[in-house]
């Protein structure tokens, strides 16, 4: 068979029927030159007279981007008598691609953290794939939790970058390529502690019906001091300690010091840091 059809990326084989057409035995030269890469599963073989042997060319379409004819020209050449060459020319025929396009993000489809560093938030590195067959650019997006008392918001960083966080993201990536990238959720000075869910999307460019999503929950912690959790030492924080004075055990939620008991060192800690926000506290330390 000196035809075939193939699609970008595919290999095409082709088998060759070698034969010495001499009276003596002799090795047979086999090269290949043409429009396209090829390759032989040897380039050599040493034949009685008459016998033959079969050598695989491989026509390597992967570079190919261009739908139309490729021809490779095989030449055998004797090594007895290089006046007596035989060849043969193979066409393949590279059919238009049709553009597809896809991504996702690897792993998990849903990814937790916290911190009690409401500003610096929580960082995670998620990876982002082309799954399409075309070179692609990909757009990554975040929700974000807006509210009176504060919000989170998220930002991507390329991986390895030096610029500055935004809240859009572009990656371009070839077919089956994939990028890592930093996203970060933070928070701002009037954000509570609590559990704030974050839906990231890629999308693609070309097609953008075409997406992927991942959901990104990141739980602010409260500092100690806030026994109440409502982002202020104050009063009511003074109220919980001294509700709970002279309890032991472990995970009490006036233990301040965390010592496993609760008393006067709980409220001068709290007396301490009276007044000031969980963003002040944290900055201190």
């Amino acid at each position: 068979m000196t035809k075939q059809i193939a699609t970008a990326g595919e290999p095409v084989n082709y088998t060759l029927n070698i034969t010495n057409t001499g009276n003596t035995a002799d090795v047979i030269d086999i090269t290949t030159t043409g429009d396209v890469a090829a390759t032989l599963s040897q380039s050599t073989v040493s034949l009685s007279a008459g016998a033959s042997a079969e050598v695989t060319m491989t026509v390597d379409t992967a570079a190919l981007s261009t739908a139309g004819d490729y021809a490779v020209m095989v030449t055998a050449t004797s090594q007895g008598d290089t006046t007596q060459t035989a060849e043969a020319t193979t066409t393949t025929t590279l059919l238009p691609v049709t553009p597809a396009y896809g991504v996702k993000f690897e792993g998990d489809s849903e990814r937790a953290g916290s911190t009690v560093d409401v500003l610096s938030g929580v960082s995670y590195t998620v990876t982002v794939t082309n799954t399409g067959n075309m070179d692609d650019t990909i757009v990554l997006s975040s929700s974000a939790e807006i509210g009176i008392e504060g919000s989170v918001r998220g930002t991507f960083t390329a991986a390895g970058s030096q610029g500055e966080p935004s809240g859009q993201l572009e990656v371009v990536l070839a077919p089956g390529t994939s990028a890592e990238v930093l996203f970060t959720a933070a928070g701002d000075a009037f954000t509570k502690p609590g559990e704030y869910t974050i839906e990231v999307t890629a999308t693609s460019q070309n097609d953008r019906t075409k997406t992927a999503m991942l959901t990104i929950t990141t739980t602010i912690t409260p500092v100690p001091s806030d026994v109440n959790a409502d982002g202020m030492v104050n009063i009511l924080d003074l109220v919980k300690v001294a509700n709970q004075f002279g309890e032991v055990g472990d995970s009490l939620v006036s233990d301040v010091t965390m010592d496993g008991v609760v008393n006067i060192l709980d409220l001068v800690k709290v007396a301490n840091q009276f007044g000031k926000t969980q963003v002040e506290i944290v900055t201190e330390n």
